[in-house]
Protein backbone atom coordinates (compact mmCIF):
# COMPACT_ATOMS: atom_id res chain seq x y z
CA UNK A 1 0.00 0.00 0.00
CA UNK A 2 2.82 2.37 0.94
CA UNK A 3 3.99 1.72 -2.78
CA UNK A 4 1.03 2.64 -4.04
CA UNK A 5 0.38 5.60 -2.60
CA UNK A 6 4.44 7.02 -3.57
CA UNK A 7 3.63 5.79 -6.71
CA UNK A 8 0.73 7.95 -6.44
CA UNK A 9 2.52 11.13 -5.11
CA UNK A 10 5.45 10.52 -7.86
CA UNK A 11 2.50 10.74 -10.69
CA UNK A 12 0.90 13.66 -9.13
CA UNK A 13 3.72 15.42 -8.42
CA UNK A 14 5.00 14.75 -11.94
CA UNK A 15 1.91 16.45 -13.26
CA UNK A 16 2.15 19.00 -11.09
CA UNK A 17 5.39 19.56 -12.84
CA UNK A 18 4.49 19.04 -16.17
CA UNK A 19 1.93 21.51 -15.69
CA UNK A 20 4.55 24.53 -15.18
CA UNK A 21 6.67 23.10 -17.51
CA UNK A 22 3.23 23.27 -20.10
CA UNK A 23 2.62 26.90 -19.39
CA UNK A 24 6.52 27.45 -20.09
CA UNK A 25 6.72 25.59 -22.96
CA UNK A 26 3.44 26.96 -24.58
CA UNK A 27 4.70 30.64 -24.24
CA UNK A 28 7.98 29.04 -25.62
CA UNK A 29 6.41 27.70 -28.57
CA UNK A 30 4.05 30.66 -28.96
CA UNK A 31 7.07 33.10 -29.42
CA UNK A 32 8.76 30.48 -31.76
CA UNK A 33 5.78 30.13 -33.95
CA UNK A 34 5.20 33.65 -33.75
CA UNK A 35 9.10 34.33 -34.80
CA UNK A 36 8.58 31.88 -37.91
CA UNK A 37 4.95 33.50 -39.40
CA UNK A 38 7.15 36.66 -39.00
CA UNK A 39 10.57 34.64 -40.98
CA UNK A 40 7.44 33.28 -43.51
CA UNK A 41 5.79 36.92 -44.12
CA UNK A 42 9.17 38.53 -44.91
CA UNK A 43 9.80 35.47 -47.31
CA UNK A 44 6.51 36.46 -49.14
CA UNK A 45 7.41 39.81 -48.94
CA UNK A 46 10.98 38.96 -50.77
CA UNK A 47 9.10 37.12 -53.35
CA UNK A 48 6.42 39.85 -54.30
CA UNK A 49 9.07 42.37 -54.02
CA UNK A 50 11.31 40.15 -56.13
CA UNK A 51 8.06 39.46 -59.28
CA UNK A 52 7.30 42.83 -59.42
CA UNK A 53 10.98 43.61 -60.02
CA UNK A 54 11.22 41.24 -62.23
CA UNK A 55 8.47 42.18 -64.23
CA UNK A 56 9.42 45.90 -64.11
CA UNK A 57 12.56 44.91 -65.40
CA UNK A 58 10.71 42.44 -68.38
CA UNK A 59 8.50 45.38 -68.40
CA UNK A 60 11.28 47.65 -69.27
CA UNK A 61 12.95 45.71 -71.95
CA UNK A 62 10.12 45.23 -74.29
CA UNK A 63 9.41 49.15 -73.98
CA UNK A 64 12.80 49.38 -74.93
CA UNK A 65 12.66 47.06 -77.53
CA UNK A 66 9.24 48.04 -79.30
CA UNK A 67 11.41 51.67 -79.36
CA UNK A 68 14.17 50.04 -81.09
CA UNK A 69 12.39 48.51 -83.50
CA UNK A 70 10.60 52.07 -84.27
CA UNK A 71 13.88 53.44 -84.72
CA UNK A 72 15.49 50.77 -86.76
CA UNK A 73 11.77 51.08 -89.10
CA UNK A 74 12.78 55.02 -89.20
CA UNK A 75 16.11 54.63 -89.70
CA UNK A 76 15.27 52.04 -92.66
CA UNK A 77 13.08 54.57 -94.34
CA UNK A 78 15.28 57.16 -94.51
CA UNK A 79 18.15 55.07 -95.57
CA UNK A 80 15.56 53.73 -98.30
CA UNK A 81 14.47 57.58 -99.17
CA UNK A 82 18.09 57.91 -99.49
CA UNK A 83 18.94 55.31 -101.45
CA UNK A 84 16.12 55.72 -103.93
CA UNK A 85 17.36 59.57 -104.24
CA UNK A 86 20.76 58.32 -104.97
CA UNK A 87 19.35 55.65 -107.36
CA UNK A 88 16.96 58.63 -109.13
CA UNK A 89 20.28 61.55 -109.40
CA UNK A 90 22.57 58.07 -110.97
CA UNK A 91 19.77 57.45 -113.33
CA UNK A 92 18.88 61.20 -114.61
CA UNK A 93 23.01 61.48 -114.86
CA UNK A 94 23.31 58.33 -116.86
CA UNK A 95 20.50 59.28 -118.95
CA UNK A 96 22.11 62.60 -119.49
CA UNK A 97 25.27 61.50 -120.24
CA UNK A 98 23.97 59.31 -122.83
CA UNK A 99 21.87 61.89 -124.48
CA UNK A 100 25.29 63.65 -124.67
CA UNK A 101 26.73 61.22 -126.19
CA UNK A 102 24.15 60.95 -128.36
CA UNK A 103 24.21 64.39 -129.41
CA UNK A 104 27.79 64.24 -130.05
CA UNK A 105 27.51 61.17 -132.01
CA UNK A 106 24.92 62.54 -134.10
CA UNK A 107 27.28 65.36 -134.84
CA UNK A 108 30.43 63.07 -135.88
CA UNK A 109 28.21 61.37 -138.29
CA UNK A 110 26.72 64.24 -139.59
CA UNK A 111 30.44 65.82 -139.68
CA UNK A 112 31.28 62.11 -141.41
CA UNK A 113 28.45 63.01 -144.28
CA UNK A 114 29.64 66.76 -144.97
CA UNK A 115 33.02 64.90 -145.40
CA UNK A 116 31.73 62.42 -148.19
CA UNK A 117 29.68 64.98 -149.98
CA UNK A 118 33.12 66.86 -150.98
CA UNK A 119 33.99 63.99 -153.32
Amino acid sequence: MKKTITTLAAITLGFGFSACDSKQENARDKAIENKADQLDDKADAVRERSKQDAAAIKDGAEARHENNEKAVDAHQKSANKIVDADKKAADASADHLKAQGEKIADGLENKAGAVREQK
